[in-house]
């Protein structure tokens, strides 16, 4: 499921990263000036990877427009943190 958060709230993104766990999410970079502490806002969060294609949409539209954006967050099930994979049966 993906959820659109409305707070504007500047936070770094490991922060973020622990405000939604098991998540991934669409960071709106707002300062890059330290690298290691990154800040933005947290736009949309992915709870599942059944929403991740959504996700990336959505991380397109925004660089269309001109912004800094990340995606970052894990979903945390089974694979290595940040990698994306699919199971094939």
């Amino acid at each position: 499921m993906l959820k659109k958060i409305d707070n504007n709230r500047i936070l770094s993104i490991n922060s973020a990263r622990e405000q939604y766990p098991k998540s991934k999410i669409l960071f709106l970079i707002t300062d890059m000036s330290d690298m290691p502490d990154i800040q933005g806002t947290v736009f949309m969060v992915s709870e599942d990877n059944t929403s991740f294609n959504e996700l990336c949409d959505e991380n397109d539209k925004l660089k269309e427009q001109g912004k800094r954006t990340i995606i970052i967050g894990s979903y945390e099930n089974g694979g290595g943190i940040g990698v994306q994979y699919e199971l094939q049966q």
